[in-house]
């Protein structure tokens, strides 16, 4: 049985003491290849679409979704329609479990794909757009954004389905059933 290594990045190697890394760039292929780390990421498609494997399942990812992947969930990305932009942000393991842990729905599934809203979206591209910020600003939109995508989880409902009983038909039985 072939077994394939699954490399670890390290929060202690990237984040350099502080509580985000986090990165805006446009990608046209993958470069770490299958691999998980010992904190906690998401990633928010600006421009394009791509496909995120996590935990061996594949889904795509277009304009305005983003996937959260947990501590220890290995994943890779496959970039098969061309450049697309992300934004991809690490929180660190200390900062997340004291902040954000809390509010984490029960039965979260990396793999699942979330909208963010499109006014939202806006918002973040023109703020990564402008880059005019001071030494900290960056960090508290950088946390902003965060708190977003975790409150996203939180409230996260499937799509209700859509009722397709015609209102005459309701207006009909409605009397019926007060009987």
């Amino acid at each position: 049985m072939m077994t394939t290594e699954i490399s670890t990045a390290r929060e202690q190697q990237l984040f350099n003491g502080r509580t985000f890394m986090w990165s805006s760039i446009t990608k046209r292929k993958a470069v770490s290849g299958l691999h998980q780390h010992d904190y906690y990421e998401f990633t928010v498609v600006l421009t394009g679409r791509y496909y995120q494997e996590i935990n061996g399942k594949r889904v795509l990812l277009e304009r305005g979704d983003f996937v959260f992947i947990p501590m220890g969930s290995h994943h890779q990305s496959f970039y098969e329609f061309g450049a697309t932009r992300i934004l991809n942000v690490g929180i660190s393991r200390r900062f997340f479990e004291k902040h954000y842990l809390p509010l984490l729905p029960f039965g979260l599934v990396a793999s699942q794909v979330y909208a963010v809203q499109s006014a939202f979206l806006g918002y973040v591209e023109s703020v990564i757009a402008s880059l005019n910020f001071r030494e900290t600003e960056f960090d508290e939109f950088i946390e902003l954004v965060s708190f977003y995508v975790i409150n996203r989880l939180r409230h996260y409902r499937e799509e209700p389905v859509a009722d397709v009983t015609p209102q005459w038909l309701k207006n009909t039985v409605k009397p019926c059933m007060i009987s």
